[in-house]
């Protein structure tokens, strides 16, 4: 099974995320820093360790977010920057591709980070929750 391993920066916080400019909502300094530093890890990735492209398959996501302290956060505020990045840096055509999606806490550590692992997503019809009674 064809997968990617990425660690990127820990990302900027939804709240923190869109900025209103004049009648007009726009991403923030911060979320455009944040997609140019997964750009640039994504090309360096590529160029590294060429593999089968997802960019067009349904994938599954696995996220493990290191947080840089120990404040309490909600896990799912993260996602929106991480599965924007992903897509803008071409990892992904669509956050829509993403079929299944793993998410979890690891340790802090100094200035945070996430790891993803995204692979192609194979359908278990086995454990089909639509079947379920």
């Amino acid at each position: 099974m064809s997968y990617i391993r990425l660690e990127f920066p820990y990302p900027p916080s939804v709240n923190g995320y869109w900025r209103r400019v004049a009648n007009r909502t726009v991403l923030s300094r911060q979320a455009r820093d944040y997609r140019k530093k997964v750009r640039f890890l994504w090309f360096c990735h590529r160029t590294l360790h060429p593999h089968r492209e997802l960019a067009k398959a349904s994938v599954a996501v696995r996220v493990v977010a290191f947080p840089p302290d120990r404040r309490r956060r909600d896990l799912d505020n993260l996602l929106k920057a991480v599965l924007d990045a992903i897509e803008a840096a071409g990892i992904i055509q669509d956050d829509a591709q993403v079929r299944r999606l793993e998410v979890e806490w690891g340790a802090p550590v100094s200035g945070g980070s996430v790891v993803l692992t995204i692979t192609e997503f194979e359908e278990d019809h086995g454990n089909d929750a639509s079947s379920a009674p």
